[in-house]
């Protein structure tokens, strides 16, 4: 199997999810995109859900690598804000994102839930991290909420 089979596996399964959402979106869909069989896929993952599981990591990979960009730019404190609108408009796939919010919140698919939840978790763990780069003192109990607060905050609705 080629490198770029994958590739274009995994870049039509982004897309699909995007469009359709988890439960929506089938393997046979992304073979049929993708111009290959359902076995193939079987090759590179052991489902839809594992597949699923694989797009949202690239993800978080992505906001991480965002996090250390920003932090090792030697940044002042009073640029988090211009990074965190910089951040929320620079993820990897927001289509993808917008709909398993959607598709979690309004239709309650388990699989998109708890994905969203690992991406949620992901955020506050990196607004943490921003935190405490800038030697932000609070007990860990407070950094926690305090992360969680300005990561929700960010996300209200423009």
């Amino acid at each position: 199997m080629s490198k770029d089979t994958k590739e274009q596996i995994f870049l039509n399964a982004r897309s699909a999810f995007s469009q359709f959402g988890y439960k929506h979106t089938s393997l046979e869909q992304i073979a049929r995109m993708s111009g290959t069989g359902k076995s193939t896929i079987y090759h590179y993952v052991s489902s839809k859900r594992s597949l699923f599981k694989q797009i949202i990591s690239e993800e978080i990979e992505h906001n991480e690598r965002l996090v250390d960009e920003f932090l090792s730019s030697d940044p002042k404190i009073e640029e988090i804000s211009n990074f965190l609108h910089y951040y929320r408009e620079n993820h990897l796939n927001s289509v993808l994102i917008d709909k398993i919010i959607h598709e979690s919140k309004q239709i309650g698919t388990t699989e998109a839930f708890e994905e969203l939840a690992r991406l949620e978790e992901n955020n506050h763990l990196l607004m943490r991290r921003i935190l405490e780069h800038f030697n932000v003192k609070k007990d860990d109990e407070d950094l926690s909420i305090l992360a969680f607060l300005i990561v929700e905050i960010y996300n209200l609705p423009q």
